[in-house]
């Protein structure tokens, strides 16, 4: 059973230059795997230095679960694998707060040693419905003073 939901935030990445016989910039999107669960981020068009601001929830079995970061790039041809990361702790991304974790990634397709900057929280789940009522009404009594 979950232990959780996971907030992923995947911010931005930078230096994510694509080698490619025309010199444009990538079209970028970010991939993350966690357990069976993935999840995309839009295309950035034409930046190596993209932000997307992007937030998931996601289902945490264990603070030890581990994620995988792949960037990749659209090409005329189809997307190709810009760089990928390694397995990285869940937890890893939650002690670094609210400043994030830069993520290297291992050079694919790159120029460049490139990074993508994660944010997460986990948010425990309740056991009992009643639980779950009280923070709202509590939460709703703290908004009304």
């Amino acid at each position: 059973l979950p232990c959780g939901v996971l907030r992923l935030c995947i911010m931005e990445g930078r230096n994510l230059v694509q080698e490619n016989m025309f010199r444009v910039l990538p079209d970028t999107y970010v991939v993350v795997n966690i357990g069976s669960q993935v999840v995309k981020t839009k295309t950035q068009r034409q930046n190596s230095n993209p932000v997307w601001g992007q937030m998931y929830d996601l289902l945490l079995y264990d603070e030890r679960q581990t994620l995988t970061v792949s960037v990749f790039g659209e090409e005329l041809t189809g997307s190709s694998n810009i760089g990928a990361a390694l397995e990285l702790q869940v937890a890893d991304i939650i002690l670094s707060g609210e400043e994030g974790k830069w993520v290297g990634l291992l050079p694919h397709k790159m120029t460049s040693q490139g990074q993508v900057l994660l944010k997460a929280t986990v948010f425990d789940l309740c056991a009992h419905p009643e639980e779950i009522e009280g923070c709202i009404a509590g939460a709703n009594q703290i908004a009304i003073n």
